[in-house]
């Protein structure tokens, strides 16, 4: 999936103009939130870490690593050049070296983030971004939240009450994993807006426009850090 840099001015004004669009059908609100990531996941950043240190530790068994004469006791023998202090000093470092720069470049540790962990972190996050945009306090209770993560790949999708009570909290479903096969595809906007204008159409039917139809919601694409 892209960065947070592929979402820049007009990517956002052809998001936000569908929303606009969508919401002209309906009473609707909706919300559109892209996060770099949902979780922090130390312990992928630790696994990668200690892998690092292993394989520093490798090298330098390999380049500086000798087997010697021992004549410092009274009964002959052999020595290792590189002693477990070393090995230790040299594990310890390049495991927090390692975990540093996959702290700075997040991708490094995907790998070892299971997929359950990763879908729970966005669901929580997901909630996190509902309560914070006030996506389920419109005076209509009709708002829908379209949040995307993209570290993790995924996008959750889901309505307020009034909306999950007709249309049933699955019904969401299918346009995540719309959009997330039109990141993977290297669409992103254009899933985003593609979608947009499907969940503007399905709830046209379901909640008309009224006499008024104020924007309760900003039609911005809203970014969490």
């Amino acid at each position: 999936m892209p960065t947070l840099a592929a979402f820049g001015e007009d990517q956002r004004r052809a998001i936000e103009a569908a929303v606009d669009a969508a919401e002209q059908k309906s009473a609707a609100e909706i919300v559109v939130s892209i996060a770099e990531r949902s979780g922090r996941y130390d312990r992928a950043e630790d696994i990668f870490g200690f892998l690092i240190g292993l394989v520093a530790v490798s090298v330098a068994w390999l380049i500086w690593q000798r087997v010697e004469p021992d004549t410092s006791d009274w009964v002959p023998g052999y020595a290792v050049s590189m002693g477990l202090v070393a090995v230790l000093i040299i594990l310890a470092l390049w495991t927090v070296l390692g975990a540093a720069v996959a702290s700075a470049v997040p991708a490094l540790s995907r790998a070892f983030v299971g997929r359950r962990e990763m879908s729970e972190e966005v669901r929580r996050r997901g909630i996190e971004a509902y309560h914070l945009m006030r996506v389920g306090t419109t005076p209509e209770a009709h708002g829908i939240l379209i949040y995307v993560s993209l570290f993790e790949h995924m996008v959750w999708v889901s309505g307020d009450d009034a909306v999950n009570a007709k249309l049933g909290e699955k019904a969401f479903q299918g346009y995540g994993d719309q959009i997330a096969a039109g990141f993977r595809a290297g669409t992103p906007v254009d899933a985003i807006v593609q979608a947009v204008r499907e969940i503007g159409d399905m709830l046209a039917p379901h909640f008309p426009l009224g006499a008024a139809n104020p924007d309760q919601l900003p039609n911005t694409v809203r970014v969490m850090t």
